[in-house]
């Protein structure tokens, strides 16, 4: 049986963002720009977890993460 409990993450792991080059072939995906991520190994593996648990692909969990950060932010600086 699935542990029924969302995984923590990792507090105050490092993360660095790059832009990644442009692929030499155009992808089917619209709207969407590749990105190399560094990221610290246990908050990789938690994100792994959460991804598993929500039935998500681990890039699917990521953006909506870095959504739901962005709405808080704009939440926050507007009232």
């Amino acid at each position: 049986m699935p542990d029924e409990s969302p995984p923590s993450a990792a507090d105050n792991a490092p993360i660095a963002l790059a832009a990644a080059p442009e692929p030499a072939v155009a992808t089917t995906r619209k709207n969407k720009v590749r990105i190399i991520v560094s990221i610290d190994p246990d908050l990789l593996a938690a994100l792994d977890s959460l991804a598993r648990y929500k039935g998500l692909s681990r890039a699917g969990t990521i953006s909506l993460a870095c959504a739901d950060l962005i709405d808080r932010g704009r939440r926050q600086c507007h009232g």
